[in-house]
């Protein structure tokens, strides 16, 4: 078997794709075991006297998935795979916008596709998709913060302070 064809494309897309269901399993999994530690919290915060009476379970459930949600992964989650998806196509875009420009200005050879200004240029605008998705994905994250336990148990007992 020949080197070049050990690396194949449906190959990466698949590894791509175990990657990415494996972190959306990881995800899910503390998700769901958030959502465990929720009841015995809302337990131990009751027996301690933290809770006063009135509070339910229920309501201290909600309160505490909105807290503790594994929300910081979700978002790492969702940046990467925007980036894995946009990044292929808006290099084709980029590499055809770039042989028009070099076509229109006379196909000067240093400014040829597959040249070292040509590849730069590939690089840097990869770059600034990256980094454009990352400002957005941590824009959003930090406008909309969860709040604190403390907040919540607070909110939950009717406190004011």
């Amino acid at each position: 078997m020949e080197v070049d064809t050990l690396i194949t494309l449906e190959g990466v897309l698949a590894f791509m794709a175990l990657v990415f269901i494996g972190w959306a399993g990881l995800i899910a999994w503390r998700w769901r075991e958030a959502a465990k530690l929720s009841r015995e919290v809302y337990k131990v915060k009751r027996d301690a006297g933290e809770l006063k009476p009135h509070v339910k379970e229920e309501a201290f459930h909600a309160g505490y998935m909105r807290a503790e949600r594994p929300r910081a992964m979700g978002y790492f989650f969702l940046g990467a795979v925007a980036s894995a998806v946009s990044i292929p196509p808006l290099m084709g875009v980029f590499t055809r916008a770039w042989y028009e420009i070099w076509t229109l200005t006379g196909r000067h050879p240093p400014a040829a596709e597959g040249t070292l200004i040509h590849t730069f240029s590939l690089f840097v605008f990869s770059m600034l998709v990256m980094i454009a998705i990352l400002w957005f994905t941590m824009r959003r994250y930090h406008t909309h913060p969860q709040p604190d336990l403390r907040d919540v148990v607070r909110e939950l007992n009717g406190d004011t302070k």
